[in-house]
């Protein structure tokens, strides 16, 4: 599996996989949003949740800050910024430290490619 694709096959396994910060409530209420989006998008705004809960970025509701992440998508204005913690995690380089934001994102970023890269010269 590529790191950038989604683990996940539908939408409840997506959100049975968010962590305990964000109840069952805000759950079900996720889940019928992303039921409006793409496969596909789906589990690109998920792991831009997990990622913006696991650096802080969240201080509230998260159903409330998905809904804004949502709608940007439905707008065609969704630029992801923490999705980037969980490609990490998924490509074995464990979650980035409290960096936040635009910074982790670029470090994160470097980190996968140059990882990609050097599967790509052990591939030839």
């Amino acid at each position: 599996m590529d790191n950038f694709e989604n683990e996940h096959e539908s939408v409840e396994e997506m959100v049975g996989s968010l962590p305990d910060a964000v109840m069952q409530g805000e759950k079900a209420l996720i889940a019928r949003m992303l039921h409006q989006v793409d496969l596909g998008y789906a589990g690109l705004l998920i792991d831009e949740l997990k990622g913006a809960l696991v650096c802080g970025r969240i201080n509230k509701a998260p159903v409330n800050w998905f809904r804004a992440v949502v709608r940007r998508y439905h707008e065609g204005n969704f630029e992801p910024t923490y999705a980037c913690f969980e490609y990490s995690r998924r490509a074995g380089y464990g979650q980035p430290e409290a960096t936040q934001g635009r910074e982790a994102f670029l470090q994160i970023k470097k980190q996968l490619s140059q990882g990609e890269m050097k599967n790509n010269a052990k591939k030839a």
